[in-house]
């Protein structure tokens, strides 16, 4: 009895442990599920209808560039330039030019690099989210914890904006 309750224990210790260790999953052939990120629009949710957004080995938020871009008021556009694909991006007051497998784009003119490159994934062009929403002029905040990628306002919609109606408080108060 005691040699079973010592396994019981040391396996319930193994086991609780290895979540904090990463390599560990990859030694014991377990998979941890991972969280989905979400994607914020002046703290509205927005919904990828087929391209989800992901976190590339550089921990960058990657989101297929044409959703995006057009959700932020740009025009998107592709050309073949010398074997390489560049995307260009534009609006009345700011252009992102892109080269597939680059992590160096032109904001306004300028040359900036980014920690991880445009890629081409399941036929849809990914970029780094910050790289294409600072670009186009918007602030960018990520949470961690809940694996929120904040653009633009944080301000919580009224129900106008929701275009839902107000309803007397009356309606509710005869339950309380």
């Amino acid at each position: 009895i005691k040699k079973t309750m010592l396994s019981v224990v040391a396996t319930s210790f193994i086991l609780g442990v290895l979540p904090i260790y990463p390599k560990a999953h990859a030694a014991y052939n377990i998979t941890v599920p991972t969280q989905q990120v979400e994607v914020l629009l002046n703290a509205r949710k927005m919904a990828f209808p087929d391209a989800k957004p992901f976190q590339d080995e550089n921990s960058a938020v990657m989101v297929p560039i044409r959703f995006i871009s057009e959700k932020l008021g740009a025009k998107v556009g592709y050309q073949q330039r010398s074997g390489k694909q560049t995307v260009t991006l534009k609006t009345d007051k700011h252009s992102v030019t892109l080269t597939v497998g680059s992590s160096t784009a032109v904001v306004d003119g300028e040359s900036k690099t980014y920690d991880s490159k445009i890629i081409v994934k399941q036929q849809r062009t990914y970029v780094p989210l910050r790289l294409v929403s600072e670009g186009l002029g918007q602030s960018v905040d990520w949470d961690q914890l809940g694996k929120w990628v904040w653009i633009g306002s944080k301000d919580v919609p009224i129900l106008e904006e929701l275009n839902l109606k107000k309803n007397p408080m009356s309606m509710v108060t005869k339950y309380f």
